[in-house]
């Protein structure tokens, strides 16, 4: 059954039946919302069908697992993740208190604790005043943007992304996506890269660090996992 809504109210919840197919198309000038086994789609008064728009297999946002504003110098560990979500997501805004113009923020993974060893590939390329590239096939940690230190100008933060698929599959290694950027008196810089962590058990563990120094005071590191 079909019900016509005639309104400029808000309508804060409706529960749809699914139903087998397609619906006929409406009367002319009136669109039709429907629910079917593949999703949430619209048919229009000429009887042409859109969607999915959402089906259950579909990525439709990101949910904060956890969170962590440093109050002192140090790094973030996230551990016992849970393995509900499609891939992660790991958003830093950050400070090294490195005493240098810059230092390089790090990401590690694990199973149970860190794994410091060399089990990690990546390349990060740098696009900017000078392009650049950084590159490892078996390294201690997969390496992300360039962030400000101790002598780049004060209250001054890099932001950037690590985005870590099949997270929770234990018959592939984790492959992560980076990206990132932060301006300074010598100009722009964009980061973009990708890496491995070469083991096929189910990452349940985030570690983020500075690669010279600790993170400083102030540094925001939130983990996210699609939902």
């Amino acid at each position: 059954m079909a019900v016509k809504i005639d309104t400029d109210a808000l309508i804060y919840s409706i529960i749809m039946r699914e139903q087998a197919g397609d619906p006929v198309a409406p009367p002319a000038g009136y669109w039709q919302l429907y629910i079917k086994a593949g999703g949430l789609y619209i048919i229009d008064d000429a009887g042409n069908v859109a969607g999915p728009f959402v089906d259950g297999s579909t990525s439709v946002g990101w949910e904060l697992i956890a969170e962590t504003i440093l109050g002192a110098p140090g790094a973030v560990t996230f551990n016992a993740i849970p393995n509900t979500y499609r891939k992660l997501r790991v958003e830093i805004t950050g400070r090294s208190a490195v005493v240098a113009a810059s230092d390089t923020c790090a990401l590690r993974l694990g199973n149970g604790g860190v794994d410091a060893g060399a089990n990690y590939t990546y390349m990060v390329r740098r696009e900017g005043i000078v392009a650049a590239q950084s590159q490892s096939t078996a390294d201690n940690e997969i390496e992300g943007c360039v962030i400000p230190g101790a002598n780049a100008a004060a209250n001054y933060f890099g932001q950037l992304v690590f985005e870590i698929f099949n997270y929770k599959d234990a018959a592939m290694w984790k492959t992560i996506l980076v990206q990132g950027g932060h301006t300074d008196a010598a100009g722009y810089r964009t980061y973009f890269g990708v890496g491995s962590w070469k083991n096929i058990a189910v990452c349940d563990t985030v570690y983020v660090f500075g690669l010279a120094a600790n993170l400083v005071a102030g540094t925001i590191v939130r983990l996210y996992g699609a939902t």
